[in-house]
């Protein structure tokens, strides 16, 4: 049996259990955390609460890059540059919401309930900045590549 598929297990047992999205769009989301991360609703929120953080940052790095760009960079960022804020913006209301459930969760009689309801309301917002972040990872390999054969030439912010 594969990992993915050792995964795929472990989430649907919790699925049944718990209002939990779609293990494709689960993983869409948030990745494949580790497998003893899918052993509790508990330890899956844990694994993947800062996700949104970490994309929120990992797009403001490209809204803002400090090292050295390659031209066709320098036209995507402007040419999506309101895409990307919105996107980043989303990231950070998730961020935030799933900290307030956490909080909502401490305090209440079915804390894993509250947990995967926070975890599929995540999903459902971040679907769409999944999707856009996997055309802006395509569209800036496509210009690496171009870069690389052509002068190379890079611009400095």
């Amino acid at each position: 049996m594969s990992e993915v598929a050792k995964l795929r297990k472990e989430y649907e047992k919790l699925a049944k259990e718990y209002p939990l999205p779609e293990f494709e769009e689960f993983t869409l989301v948030f990745g494949f955390p580790k497998e003893e991360d899918f052993k509790s609703v508990l330890s899956l929120f844990r694994a993947v609460k800062k996700t949104p953080f970490n994309v929120a940052n990992w797009i403001m790095n490209i809204l803002s890059p400090v090292d050295t760009i390659t031209s066709h960079d320098s036209h995507l960022i402007r040419e999506l540059r309101d895409e990307l804020l919105s996107a980043m913006k989303k990231c950070v209301v998730v961020d935030k919401r799933l900290s307030i459930h956490s909080f909502e969760a401490s305090q209440s009689k079915d804390p894993e309930k509250v947990m995967a309801e926070a975890l599929s309301e995540a999903v459902s917002e971040l679907k769409g900045v999944a999707g856009f972040l996997e055309t802006v990872l395509k569209k800036t390999a496509e210009g690496w590549e171009k870069e690389e054969n052509d002068s190379g030439s890079t611009y400095h912010w």
